[in-house]
This record gives C-alpha cells, structure tokens and sequence, in this order.
C-alpha cells in the first residue's frame, strides 16, 4: 500500500534518492521532482484504484506530474551513469582470480566477506584492467576494460572480484578517491 500511496516502487526511490545526492554534492541549480508522484496520496491512490478497475495508463504511458514529462525520470538516471563513469577508478590486475565465489586462496578475510549478493564474479587474468565503480574492504565490482580481440557479441563484462588481486593504476593514484559506495579504512 505504501508504494500505491507514493506511486514509486522501491527502485524508483533510490533512483529518487541518489538524484538528490548527486544534486547536492555538485551544488547543482536544479530539483529533481519525480514524474509518477501526483503531488498527494489521494491523488496517487486514484492512479491505481478506478471505478472502472482498471489502473489509469495503458502500460507504457502513464499520468505524470506536471512540470515533468515521461522521460525525466530516464533522463536522471542517464545523468548517474554519467556520474558513476566519471567516478569510476581504474585497476590493473596483477595477481589471476578464477572467479569462484569465496575464494580461499585470496585469504581468509576475503573468503568470509565476499559479497552476499546475486551479482557475478569475474575472471582476472594478469595484466588486464578493471573500472572499479563501488567496493567493499576487501571486494571490488567494475567493469573489464574489453579489447578488440574479445567476442565482438559481448559487450561488457561485470562483476565482484577480490581487490586484493589489483591494483590502482598511476594515473587513479593521485585522486585518492574511494569508488562509489566504499567505505574508506585506513
């Protein structure tokens, strides 16, 4: 019910959250309204409760708030991958990692904090590089930086890896800045 009363499922929320972060930490001149939020609970409840029975939109489009269009909301969430691209640390691998889920040779500490989470594990092999977007202490997730000679048919490749197995390349070194959603240990 809580979700009917504010028209914005759990994901939208923290779309909704992280645009007022990102807003507030660039000390942006802009306001995120969201676009399915008609401005009261009663307002919204009627979005999805008709006399008819069936939910007001067809599907694909729906009442929106005024001042907003159908695609604001697509539009900030380009505007945070945009953000997480930029922010994003790059890795060299220097030690190979198969992937597994709690690997017991990357150490103790790193096989009892792998992540809990559905996301994959990704295969290093030595010399590769990796865009790290977010970590934990002893985990990051990024993307393999692809080179010509991979499988035209994929596009990208993602996922946890120990961060013991890397490390920050020259160039990331001076902005010693921890990837998205990390928490600095030192």
């Amino acid at each position: 019910m809580k979700i009917i009363l504010r028209n914005k499922t759990s994901i939208e929320s923290w779309i909704e959250e992280k645009a007022k972060d990102r807003i507030q930490y660039y000390q942006l001149d802009e306001v995120f309204v969201f676009p399915y939020d008609m401005g009261s609970r009663w307002k919204n409840f009627k979005q999805v409760f008709t006399w008819s029975g069936v939910p007001k939109g067809d599907g694909l489009d729906w009442p929106i708030r005024e001042g907003c269009h159908q695609y604001s909301l697509t539009i900030e969430q380009l505007k945070q991958k945009a953000d997480k691209r930029v922010r994003s640390v790059q890795y060299k691998v220097i030690e190979d990692y198969s992937g597994t889920c709690c690997p017991l040779n990357r150490g103790i500490k790193t096989f009892f904090t792998s992540p809990c989470t559905e996301e994959p594990r990704i295969r290093l092999q030595k010399g590769e590089f990796i865009l790290a977007t977010r970590g934990l202490r002893y985990w990051l997730y990024g993307d393999k930086v692809l080179d010509d000679s991979i499988k035209e048919d994929v596009s990208r490749i993602r996922g946890w890896f120990p961060r013991n197995c890397v490390e920050k390349c020259p160039c990331d070194a001076e902005t010693d800045q921890a990837p998205e959603g990390e928490k600095k240990n030192r």
